[in-house]
């Protein structure tokens, strides 16, 4: 065997078990952010105070509120994406008509 059969052998048999891993860091990042920052998305404004950062309830926000939440957004952008392509890629893998079905071939 060489190394790409011994790979594909090894997804195959933890296919379902991946996909499923990628879903719940996608739904884990995406509930974090959700909870975190409940206000989001921010935007540049007055307030009586100064310059801050609102947010769509009109709340006043600190830079580093924002600089917490755009740095969870642009993870949110990477590592969903990825997990998002990862967990389709691989239900394409699991449905695929290469995959070979045992239970069919009882005759």
């Amino acid at each position: 065997m060489c190394g790409d059969e011994v790979l594909e052998a090894w997804i195959r048999k933890r296919a379902k078990l991946l996909r499923w891993s990628f879903f719940a860091i996608f739904v884990v990042i995406l509930v974090c952010g959700a909870i975190r920052f409940s206000d989001a998305p921010f935007k540049k404004c007055q307030t009586p105070y100064g310059f801050f950062y609102c947010g769509k309830y009109g709340a006043p926000h600190i830079d580093a509120e924002y600089l917490a939440f755009s740095a969870w957004e642009t993870t949110f952008k990477i590592v969903g994406g990825a997990a998002f392509i990862s967990f389709f890629v691989l239900s394409l893998w699991i449905r695929g008509p290469w995959r070979n079905d045992d239970s069919s071939d009882n005759t």
